[in-house]
């Protein structure tokens, strides 16, 4: 019991000072763009936001493309629009301390090259706008294009794959060791791929901030699509031990099966029945018509059941030291984005289709 009341404590300590830097984001920093180490003040008019829809996330979440006017050029960049849910609770928004604190998340992981870039936020009415940059696609349309529309063959979309691992292990990395933050939303619609090649994570709206010097573990079990939680977020324990990094290092494995073999490995089952298969079933295996010795080697070590068994982002058993992760590290940046826009150049025609 007494053990039990800590774990309550410090749940609530966390939701507390968690209000607390909404608060203070909000005083500090809403209506405030930052591109090129400049601060601009600006308001939803400042945003010019097109009809053209880039995605959503629900009834309430949705994300558009836009520009804003910066003092030397207009600006391409991604809008996020989010309703304040209502005080009274007459719709289904998100409450504004949620979405500040994906504002507060999304600003902090931002710092890193493989992080899609929040340039601000403001909040008027009962909206929140945030300016992020703009991306050009993402890996759920990588395995479309892939499979349904170019047949792409398995070693050039491996070559791919393996460009983007490296990019999402190290930012996954950044995100655990410098920012204490876990994704826990990780999937291929949040994979995204810049115009210039890059491969980078967004969507920040389940992230949990890691409560360094207490734990290294998130302590909520039901954040996140379920098609990609690890078998530990289904224990009922996770909501009083956590559970740490290496549930994001199932979600990439289950990532890399889908876009290699271009559909969910448990396709077709109920949410329920997912659940049902992730603990109790075998995890998926990549057969060798779909990856190499390495790249299902990789996989493998991200699809262990038991955590403990399963490849980690620090210490001596981590993906990083993986030959998959280390071939395709050791290749020139620029050679990777050049093999990153070249797929993304197949896809560009699909776009507008795939997204109706």
């Amino acid at each position: 019991k007494q053990m039990e009341a800590r774990i309550a404590q410090m749940q609530a300590d966390q939701l507390l000072r968690a209000e607390r830097e909404a608060e203070e984001l909000i005083a500090s920093d809403n209506g405030k763009f930052r591109y090129n180490d400049e601060s601009i003040t600006f308001a939803k008019k400042d945003l010019t936001i097109t009809t053209e829809r880039l995605g959503r996330g629900s009834d309430t979440v949705q994300v558009f493309r836009g520009t804003f006017m910066t003092p030397k050029k207009e600006l391409e960049v991604a809008v996020k629009v989010m309703r304040v849910i209502d005080p009274k609770g007459r719709d289904k928004g998100r409450t504004q301390t949620a979405m500040i604190q994906e504002a507060v998340v999304g600003q902090r992981a931002a710092t890193h090259d493989n992080v899609v870039r929040l340039f601000g936020f403001v909040i008027e009415g009962p909206t929140c706008y945030m300016a992020m940059e703009l991306m050009a696609a993402n890996l759920d349309e990588v395995k479309m294009m892939a499979h349904d529309r170019e047949n792409l063959d398995a070693p050039r979309l491996e070559s791919f794959l393996g460009c983007a691992t490296v990019a999402v292990v190290d930012a996954l990395t950044f995100l655990r060791n410098e920012a204490h933050v876990m994704h826990r939303d990780l999937k291929p619609n949040n994979i995204m791929i810049s115009g210039a090649g890059d491969v980078k994570l967004c969507d920040f709206g389940e992230s949990k901030k890691l409560a360094t010097g207490l734990s290294t573990k998130a302590r909520t079990g039901d954040a996140g699509c379920i098609k990609y939680m690890a078998p530990e977020r289904f224990e009922a324990s996770s909501k009083e031990k956590g559970y740490g990094s290496k549930s994001e290092v199932w979600s990439l494995g289950i990532t890399l099966v889908e876009v290699a073999i271009g559909k969910f490995p448990y396709e077709g089952a109920t949410h329920y029945n997912v659940s049902l298969m992730i603990v109790n079933g075998e995890p998926p295996v990549l057969d060798r018509d779909h990856g190499s010795l390495q790249f299902r080697n990789f996989i493998n070590a991200c699809l262990f059941k038991q955590e403990e068994n399963r490849d980690g982002l620090v210490g001596e058993k981590r993906l990083q030291a993986r030959k998959f992760y280390r071939q395709h590290a050791s290749i020139e940046l620029e050679t990777r984005r050049a093999n990153v826009k070249e797929i993304l150049e197949l896809v560009k025609p699909h776009l507008n289709s795939m997204r109706k």
